[in-house]
């Protein structure tokens, strides 16, 4: 494909060439290690004192561990606590409900004998005017006839005159 007696650039004429290039990559890879081998060569001391960095490490590591495990305990305890309190808190949420829903029904129907008293009154003066007076009496005669009319359920209505 190339000729074998190319011409070189002029930049590269001045370096030798060789025919086996792998021989120069092997020589290079040679002297790398040999340069490299007496770095690698450790002391028992140094090993010892990396032995104990690495040991010292693994029991902090450890610790660590441990401390986390113990944080993780107190916080589950802290969300069990939280959950019985959110379902506390739920029971109590469903029974006041309830209990609003039963004064919104009275309430419902005090308001509708409120208005249907209202239209009554509106449509018989005689009457209003014996509710007004009745409205304005003292306290003590409202007291009278309240007591008067809180009968228990079990008393016949047929006794009171």
């Amino acid at each position: 494909m190339f000729p074998q007696n190319r011409q070189l650039p002029h930049f590269q004429r001045h370096l030798p060439t060789s025919r086996h290039p792998r021989t120069t990559v092997l020589a290079a890879i040679a002297i790398i290690f040999a340069l490299a081998v007496p770095a690698l060569a450790q002391t028992p001391d140094e090993i010892r004192r990396q032995y104990d960095d690495a040991l010292k490490q693994l029991r902090a590591a450890q610790d660590r561990k441990n401390e986390l495990a113990v944080a993780n305990e107190k916080l589950e305890k802290q969300l069990a606590a939280a959950n019985a309190e959110v379902n506390r808190l739920q029971t109590d949420n469903a029974v006041l409900a309830a209990a609003a829903a039963g004064v919104a029904e009275k309430t419902y129907q005090l308001r509708a004998r409120s208005a249907a008293l209202d239209a009554f009154l509106k449509t018989h003066p005689d009457v209003k005017t014996r509710w007004d007076a009745f409205i304005a009496a003292p306290a003590a005669l409202a007291l009278a006839a309240s007591a008067a009319n809180s009968l228990p359920d079990w008393y016949p209505a047929s006794w009171v005159q």
